[in-house]
């Protein structure tokens, strides 16, 4: 985690800048996924928590279970225990662009940290990364087979490359099984596509991270 980050989190101030709806990926010890979209009401919250590891494939979305918290950060419904949540990314900056000896100028320092809150595509992409895998082990384990069959072919590793497995996937799933592509939709609608900083960041300190 970048200090920026860090001190951010630290202070509490990345709980103020939270903005709902939102989600946060969470995996138990045991291994079980969940994911939980939290939606502002009036003077609480309704929050709706997905059990992913119960997905039957047959099944549009995985089971769900709905409830109302007053404290996102200290209810049990919300910080779930012995349960860590899915590991902040944040995008570097190259250190060949701020050496000791050359120093970033101003003007890319600017370029690099205007709406450096409102980016976050670093850990945009690894949040769907993880739905995705989460996803394919619902209802298409053999694919995700095939993904680490490539990687260990052509030694494909790193976000990028997980990246472009993952875009090959996609299509596979989008032409040859047409009904399971709907699903993927839905995921994204009701756990992915929010707007605004990604639950983790605003989470991140109610709960161990993932290493």
């Amino acid at each position: 985690m970048s200090i920026s980050i860090e001190y951010l989190t630290r202070t509490g101030i990345s709980k103020e800048l939270i903005e709902f709806p939102c989600s946060i990926f969470l995996t138990k010890q045991c291994g079980e996924r969940f994911v939980l979209s939290i939606y502002k009401s009036t003077q609480t919250y309704i929050v709706k928590k997905w059990n992913i590891h119960q997905c039957d494939p047959d099944q549009a979305l995985p089971p769900m279970e709905e409830f109302i918290v007053e404290d996102l950060f200290n209810d049990t419904q919300m910080v779930l225990p012995d349960t860590t949540i899915l590991r902040f990314h944040h995008t570097s900056i190259p250190s060949s662009e701020n050496a000791t000896n050359r120093p970033m100028t101003e003007e890319k320092y600017h370029e690099y940290f205007n709406n450096y809150l409102e980016s976050f595509v670093a850990h945009n992409n690894a949040r769907e990364r993880w739905l995705w895998y989460s996803f394919l082990s619902a209802y298409h384990p053999e694919i995700i087979r095939f993904g680490m069959s490539v990687k260990r072919t052509v030694g494909f590793f790193g976000s990028y490359a997980q990246k472009e497995i993952m875009q090959d996937q996609k299509m596979i799933v989008e032409i040859k099984h047409p009904k399971t592509w709907k699903y993927w939709s839905m995921w994204k609608k009701y756990m992915l596509d929010f707007k605004g900083p990604p639950g983790e960041f605003g989470f991140c300190t109610a709960y161990p991270t993932v290493l």
